[in-house]
Order: structure tokens, then sequence, then C-alpha cells
């Protein structure tokens, strides 16, 4: 069994030195994330990858998924559709990406190369718990006016 993995670290917005250091406004995000050093191998790679689309999503997913198959992290998804496609497209990601995906359960533990697809009508959420990430879902109401589930649920 793949080795569970751990959330990204979220760190401060990083400031200028000096307001001279800036020749015009620029919009600060609310937090940066900063990529984890494998004590090991000296490597900087994510530990999970999360990606959300909507409109377009299926085919854009099965083109970027193939290129990371290998990538040796868990990958979640939010795609905005209704519950009943969701495990379907989760099938059609393992037949067309050739990497193993399931529609995520509540408690369900991320494993390395394995891609989680978050269930329609429902926010999925990862938490770290006993040393391992698991998937958390909430069917909570909607937010911002957008049907579950939101990429905003799946990444605070």
């Amino acid at each position: 069994s793949a080795a569970p993995a751990a959330p990204l670290t979220s760190a401060a917005p990083e400031t200028p030195a000096s307001p001279e250091a800036v020749s015009a406004p620029a919009a600060q995000p609310k937090a940066s994330y900063t990529l984890r050093k494998n004590p090991l191998t000296g490597i900087y790679k994510p530990s999970i990858i999360a990606i959300g689309s909507s409109t377009g999503g299926p085919k854009a997913l099965f083109d970027v998924i193939k290129h990371l198959k290998t990538v040796g992290v868990p990958i979640v998804i939010t795609q905005h559709m209704p519950a009943t496609f969701t495990k379907v497209l989760a099938e059609h990601i393992t037949q067309q990406a050739g990497v193993s995906a399931v529609e995520g359960a509540e408690g369900m533990v991320l494993e390395n190369n394995k891609v989680y697809v978050a269930p329609g009508s429902y926010h999925m959420k990862l938490i770290k718990e006993g040393g391992f990430v698991k998937i958390q879902l909430d069917d909570g109401p909607p937010q911002n006016y957008c049907k579950r589930p939101l990429i905003r649920c799946l990444i605070p």
C-alpha cells in the first residue's frame, strides 16, 4: 500500500524589503504555498496535487492526468458535476489516463499515485488524522451561489 501524504504547508505572503523596491502596487495573495524538501532525496515536490475544474474539465483532466500518473503523490479533483456523474468521471479518468481513480468517500485514506474525485453534491475536504490524510465529506450549503462540490472547500 502506498504511503499517505501530508497537505502542503501555508506560509505568509512575501513583502518587499522597502517601499522603493516596488514601482506599482500589486495585489498580494492571501497566502503562498511552499513545497517541502524531502530529507532523503533533497528534492522539493508537493505532497498532494489538487485540481479544480468546471465546464470543459473532463477532457482537460484526462490530458493533464496522463502526464501526472507517475508523480508519486495523491491527486484530488473537484469537478462541478451532479452526483450521478462523478463516479463515471472517475471511471473515465482510469480508462483515459491510465491511472487508478475513484470517487472519494468519507474516511478514505489518500494513497500516492491515485486520483480521488469529489462526489457530486458534497464538498470534499482533507483532514490529517493519525498521521494519515483522509477525505471528509460535507453536505453543507452551497457557497457563493455555487453548488457542491467547490474547490474552495478542498483548498481553503
